[in-house]
């Protein structure tokens, strides 16, 4: 791991950082012949439900369009602290690999008729409706003023080839869970971000019947890394690659040592580990993303977490920042209140202890 490129993030110099960081990293990156017996489990479970996602998209991958998919936030950092029987919920990421070659592939060689060769005709009519629609928000909010034909071109630009391929996985994935008759939800472009307020993610499925564990797929901008980049807290910022699930040259024997060497952990995580807190860089969000963050995700960490702590940082000091912080201590003071009145309440309904006087 290149230790260099968090350097500034941390108040010390960078020899004690670096020292710092590799004895973390020594401690808490799990390793294949060091996994306990529910970190194994928990991965194999990991992989079950991830299949049900590469199934899905197995057309894609057939013609050629290369996706890159991955896991982010609790459920890794779960594994890692070897407390797999508080995962509640996997969080899958899928992003259109965006190299030169893979565009390319895709303008050029997948054939105009794919929409005829993949979809049937009621997908097709959705993928129109679908496309029109985005078409109509994009000009709504003056983000683009155009999209091309709805056939795979050569003269596609990157975001029209992208949106088209983003488009095609929603279909194929819900036919996939309709024919598996699993439960889901999904939510599509800009109602993403009212729900989540995460501008990164192009649509979400929630599906609730596969295995025993709740599963967010989400389609974004950034791949598993770069999306677990955009979390609120610094010890959720943790992630595995799975891309090499849809390599069929993989050996599966090989998928725990895979799967461990893939992990990827920030600092900032390392950090929040080494020290039970739960950090959060204000800088990175505006007023309405910390009052969401400290009255939804602070509280299952709390309970999930109790005996860490909660710790705000910012590298500015002017008033915005200043405000943010306060927020943070806010909303910190106010459900430590309202922990303390339920505490009250229950020793209240207590039934007094009889004293001789």
């Amino acid at each position: 791991m290149n230790f260099d490129i968090y350097n500034e993030i941390f108040h010390f110099n960078y020899p004690e950082y670096k020292k710092k960081m590799e004895k973390l990293h020594s401690l808490y990156y799990p390793q294949e012949d060091k996994l306990s017996k529910s970190q194994i489990e928990a991965l194999k479970d990991m992989l079950e439900n991830a299949k049900t996602i590469t199934d899905a998209i197995s057309p894609l991958l057939d013609l050629g369009i290369q996706l890159e998919l991955g896991v982010v936030g609790g459920a890794v950092r779960d594994i890692v602290l070897d407390k797999s029987d508080m995962i509640n919920d996997y969080d899958f990421v899928i992003k259109l690999s965006d190299s030169y070659k893979n565009l390319s592939n895709i303008r050029s060689k997948v054939e105009p008729h794919i929409l005829d060769n993949v979809l049937t005709d009621e997908e097709s009519k959705l993928f129109y409706r679908q496309l029109s629609n985005m078409k109509k928000y994009c000009i709504e909010n003056q983000f683009r003023k155009e999209l091309a034909d709805p056939y795979f071109t050569p003269n596609d630009s990157t975001i029209e080839t992208n949106t088209k391929v983003k488009l095609l996985i929603q279909i194929l994935l819900e036919r996939q869970l309709k024919q598996n008759s699993h439960n889901y939800s999904l939510f599509r472009n800009k109602d993403v971000e009212n729900k989540y307020l995460n501008q990164y993610i192009d649509a979400i499925f929630q599906i609730n019947n596969i295995g025993n564990k709740k599963i967010d797929l989400i389609l974004s901008k950034y791949n598993a890394q770069g999306f677990a980049m955009t979390f609120d807290f610094e010890i959720c910022k943790a992630s595995i690659d799975l891309s090499f699930l849809m390599d069929e040259n993989f050996n599966k024997k090989d998928h725990l040592k895979k799967l461990t060497d893939n992990i990827l952990l920030t600092p900032g995580m390392l950090k929040d580990i080494d020290e039970k807190t739960f950090t959060i860089r204000v800088d990175n969000f505006d007023e309405s993303h910390i009052t969401y963050f400290m009255n939804k995700h602070y509280l299952k960490l709390k309970e999930k977490f109790s005996d860490y702590s909660l710790k705000a940082f910012t590298k500015s000091h002017d008033e915005n920042s200043v405000n943010k912080i306060n927020l943070v201590n806010y909303y910190k003071a106010k459900h430590a209140y309202k922990d303390l009145q339920k505490e009250l309440l229950s020793n209240d309904n207590q039934p007094c202890k009889k004293i001789k006087i």
